[in-house]
């Protein structure tokens, strides 16, 4: 089920537009599971992911008052690679529009689609997680100069970010497998499906801008497959310009 906290800033509107970008394999999967992959943390190409800053390690002054300085910050570090293991992300592009660089990153070539749905049509759709999620913008940071409060719960290093990342606009889904180390630590632990009203999420599907018509029949029939009515839309970057 989706939860507040503080520690999740949501968009100003809940009705937000927010992009998921995929290919043809990923929407199947989307459709026939009925449930969003959320991806384990240490699995991330950025691997500072989860991370705290180098200034985090140096603010000494504004903790020696709650123990010593070697201490604090090794149980946090400890902790903290504890978390890595557990939490599991799902990420999406808050956006009013389509973005061409989100097309290059996310499909590489391939054919796919975009996800388009909303702030609120996502926390909806979640009421049928049996997991906890919680829902909130990233923070993009300078981890040489930035500090990341360690009062702001577990959560804090995971909705931070390097600034080199600002161009995804990521609207970031959460939650958190358990406490200790997995038993399967050691392992490389890829991520968990959890259930999603999907009906509620999408508010449409947008095909890529490389797509011909046979691939945008493809699209749609397998929409109907599975027995969903989506709003199947081109994107907007096939507009003919006018000169």
């Amino acid at each position: 089920m989706f939860d507040v906290s503080d520690f999740f800033t949501p968009p100003e509107n809940e009705e937000s537009k927010i992009w998921r970008y995929m290919n043809l394999a990923k929407f199947i999967s989307l459709l026939s599971t009925e449930s969003l992959y959320f991806c384990n943390s240490t699995c991330f190409d950025d691997k500072h992911e989860g991370s705290y800053t180098k200034v985090n390690l140096e603010m000494q002054d504004d903790i020696n008052h709650i123990a010593p300085i070697d201490d604090y910050t090794n149980k946090i570090r400890k902790q903290n690679e504890i978390y890595r293991h557990n939490v599991h992300i799902n990420c999406w592009h808050l956006s009013q529009y389509e973005s061409d660089g989100m097309w290059r990153n996310y499909l590489k070539g391939e054919l796919g689609i975009a996800v388009r749905s909303t702030y609120f049509r996502l926390t909806k759709s979640l009421d049928q997680a049996s997991q906890m999620v919680f829902v909130g913008k990233l923070n993009y940071i300078d981890y040489k100069h930035d500090f990341i409060p360690y009062d702001q719960g577990l959560w804090a290093p995971f909705l931070s970010k390097r600034q080199n990342f600002e161009y995804e606009k990521e609207l970031r889904a959460m939650y958190l497998l358990g406490y200790n180390l997995p038993e399967s630590y050691g392992n490389k632990r890829y991520g968990d499906l959890v259930k999603v009203d999907i009906r509620e999420l999408v508010e449409a599907i947008v095909v890529c801008p490389s797509a011909q018509n046979w691939f945008v029949d493809v699209v749609k029939s397998v929409i109907e497959k599975y027995g969903c009515d989506f709003k199947v839309e081109l994107s907007e970057m096939t507009k003919k310009p006018i000169f």
